[in-house]
């Protein structure tokens, strides 16, 4: 979800509000992110993490990011409590309700419900409608569909390489070509 409205936020809130922001925003994932004081990333390194290997601290690096990029969204004075992962999450709600997911509820950009507060939920049907939205897109159909990717950072002056591996064990097989999959530790 969080890919989407990171590459869509003209779909999450009104067309007017976000058409000074289009250009800004589809180029965010070409920037760099300071990962750590020793660690510097292209934006697109996280895409690959998230949606490849489903990094849940990617997913939420990258919600953060876009989040901050927005302007003030949600009414609230300064000082306020609301963060950029905040209105990243707002972004992915408007989303939903856009695609008519009546009965999702999403409270943080990776979808662990481990000690969270509301409780986030959904239903097939409705990530069915997330999915068929999502694979219109190529570059998220990009994404997904990779068994493995070889990502290169630097970190301290060294150059690493890593290979990223895809967690959906289904890929590649009975026609299956993408979209991560979903693990909880209720469901056996």
């Amino acid at each position: 979800m969080w890919c989407s409205t990171g590459q869509n936020e003209d779909r999450a809130t009104s067309i007017r509000q976000l058409r000074s922001r289009r250009k800004r925003l589809s180029a965010l994932w070409k920037t760099t992110l300071v990962f750590s004081r020793a660690i510097t990333l292209r934006c697109e390194i996280f895409y690959y993490a998230a949606l490849v290997q489903s990094d849940n601290i990617a997913a939420y690096t990258l919600a953060y990011h876009v989040g901050s990029k927005l302007e003030s969204l949600a009414p609230g004075e300064t000082g306020s409590k609301y963060t950029p992962v905040d209105a990243f999450v707002a972004q992915m709600n408007a989303l939903a309700k856009q695609l008519k997911m009546d009965r999702t509820r999403f409270v943080n950009p990776h979808g662990v419900d481990y000690k969270v507060k509301p409780l986030p939920y959904s239903t097939a049907e409705d990530m069915a409608r997330l999915t068929r939205y999502a694979m219109n897109k190529a570059s998220f159909r990009f994404y997904v569909s990779q068994k493995e990717r070889q990502i290169s950072f630097d970190r301290g002056g060294r150059r690493l390489n890593y290979v990223l591996r895809n967690t959906n064990d289904l890929l590649g097989k009975m026609g299956i070509d993408g979209v991560k999959t979903g693990r909880h530790r209720a469901i056996r």
